[in-house]
């Protein structure tokens, strides 16, 4: 009686997770700078729009979109404010680990 075996054939999977602890100081700097600007752009044109005398069609026009624009400033600030945390936190979290003293 002939036996037959099942060979079952496995993929390895390595995830590697690692990052150059300068670029990421750089990449959570520009977040940082990036969601200031753009809670800086929605601040100042709200300031503008309220102390502006304006009427007409392009007004009217113009701050029917910017509530769109607004809220779209809103979620890039939030999300480019996530992501300077996420990076601080990869970039600590990879220099505790190799030994390296620099924090963001």
């Amino acid at each position: 009686m002939a036996s037959w075996g099942r060979h079952w054939k496995t993929k390895e999977i390595s995830v590697a997770v690692g990052a150059e602890l300068s670029t990421l100081q750089a990449l959570h700097k520009t977040f940082v700078a990036k969601a200031q600007e753009a809670h800086d752009i929605k601040t100042k044109v709200d300031s503008a729009l309220e102390s502006a005398v304006w009427t007409g069609k392009y007004s009217e026009d113009f701050r029917t979109a910017w509530t769109d624009y607004r809220a779209n400033l809103d979620k890039l600030n939030e999300a480019l404010e996530g992501a300077a945390k996420d990076v601080k936190v990869n970039h600590n979290n990879i220099a505790a680990a190799t030994g390296e003293g620099d924090r963001i």
